[in-house]
């Protein structure tokens, strides 16, 4: 709701002089006082004027208009000005004609209640009394939240006799269950109560009873599949094997056996040679060495055995994954 934040007033009723008034921003209420004659009603009948397009309480008088008295006595009509200050926006009435003006459109509304309204309304028949004061009441506001209130009533009463309606035919059905039963109980309802209470946690083991042979079953599965996977990996494994000593035994050359064997010693003593401490003794014959020669010697005699060496690493590697895959698929199996 907007709030009036000033008024201007020049050459209307008794504001002979340009008449500026400011309401605070801060207070929810103004009070305007004076003694009679110092234009109390003035400036009440200015901001009527400007919200209501209303003359105010020249209207009340049946020997005035609006005019010959709207304006300051010495002037005319064409001289008065209200403007009205609200909401970062102004409006002005002027007068034309005998005619209020107000530009632009729209203004705050303002309602204004009189003293000759309050008259009215006290000798007005009870019937019409509403008529006397409708414009400071909005009446169809209230009229539109009874028609909901009734409305919403009339749903809630409706959805309860639908309840009400269920509930009747749950309760029959009930009564004929416990009279086939035999009637046991004191009623139809204590028995269901009953039974209900007794059948509960029956339900309730079986059903932690379905879940944990769920989960077995899904245990198991997986033990399943994870096993056959596994047996699959040894078999490749051993299939990788058996490809490995296939090509050794159809290698060409020397005896593939004896020369990987060959190899791998070699292989060995390449390594002794290789420690921080030079080896000067043959371990085997105890006969004094020099360990560069033989080492030089040893190399020279590997790489000529470059392809026994390759199958050799191939068949400890294909050896040490077939074992590692068996003891997998023994593990899985275990798991069944």
């Amino acid at each position: 709701m907007a709030r009036i934040d000033q008024i201007i007033v020049d050459t209307f009723r008794g504001a002979s002089k340009p008449l500026s008034l400011k309401f605070s921003p801060k207070k929810t209420l103004a009070v305007i006082f004076g003694e009679n004659g110092t234009g109390k009603t003035s400036i009440v009948d200015a901001i009527d004027v400007v919200a209501n397009q209303n003359v105010g309480s020249i209207r009340d008088r049946s020997s005035t208009s609006a005019g010959k008295h709207a304006h300051t006595i010495g002037t005319n009509q064409a001289a008065i000005s209200i403007v009205l200050k609200s909401a970062n926006r102004d409006w002005t009435a002027t007068m034309k004609g005998g005619q209020f003006t107000v530009f632009p459109d729209s203004p705050p509304r303002v309602r204004v209640l009189r003293k000759s309204n309050l008259q009215r309304f006290i000798d007005a028949k009870p019937a019409d009394r509403y008529t006397e004061l409708k414009y400071l009441i909005a009446v169809d506001r209230v009229e539109k939240s009874e028609q909901a209130l009734k409305e919403a009533a009339s749903d809630a009463n409706a959805e309860a006799g639908r309840h009400s309606h269920a509930r009747a035919s749950a309760e029959s059905s009930l009564e004929r269950i416990w009279q086939k039963a035999g009637s046991p109980s004191s009623s139809a309802i204590a028995w269901a109560q009953y039974e209900t209470s007794q059948e509960q946690p029956n339900d309730q083991r079986q059903v932690s009873h379905l879940s944990k042979l769920v989960e077995a079953l899904r245990s198991v599965i997986r033990a399943h599949s994870d096993h056959e996977q596994a047996t699959q990996q040894l078999g490749q494994a051993s299939r990788d094997c058996e490809s490995v000593e296939l090509e050794i035994a159809n290698f060409s050359g020397l005896d593939a056996n004896h020369t990987i064997g060959l190899v791998d010693v070699l292989r060995d003593v390449q390594l002794l040679f290789e420690r921080d401490t030079p080896l000067v003794i043959c371990p085997v014959c105890e006969r004094p060495i020099i360990s560069t020669e033989l080492n030089v010697s040893i190399a020279a005699r590997l790489s000529e055995l470059d392809a026994f060496q390759l199958l050799s690493q191939r068949r400890r590697a294909a050896k040490s994954k077939s074992r590692e895959k068996q003891r997998t698929s023994m593990v899985k199996r275990d798991c069944l």
